[in-house]
């Protein structure tokens, strides 16, 4: 699978931090605990191996539902079946903020 566009380098990760910005800071708290404390998956929402951000997320008290965040880290990490998510992926996670 390809990421981006040619001559459009970056959008997958644009999208992923567009679709990060407008989530609730509760919610943004709950997915870093959990990006830092637990497997992160890419390419699906759970799977013996982690779980996906937002699924994490809402683990630990962040219960936003947002498709756009689902939609946007498919797109940035182009997993195609579950994986471990890669330290460069899981440094677009929401900051402290």
């Amino acid at each position: 699978m390809t990421r981006g566009r040619p001559g459009r380098p970056g959008r997958p990760a644009r999208r992923l931090t567009v679709s990060i910005e407008p989530l609730p800071p509760a919610t943004k708290r709950a997915m870093l605990e959990g990006v830092r404390s637990g497997p992160i998956i890419a390419g699906a929402y759970t799977s013996p191996e982690g779980t996906c951000p937002m699924l994490a997320a809402h683990r630990r008290g962040g219960r936003t539902s947002l498709a756009t965040f689902a939609r946007a880290w498919d797109s940035y990490t182009g997993a195609p079946k579950a994986r471990l998510a890669t330290q460069r992926e899981l440094r677009r996670a929401p900051a402290d903020n």
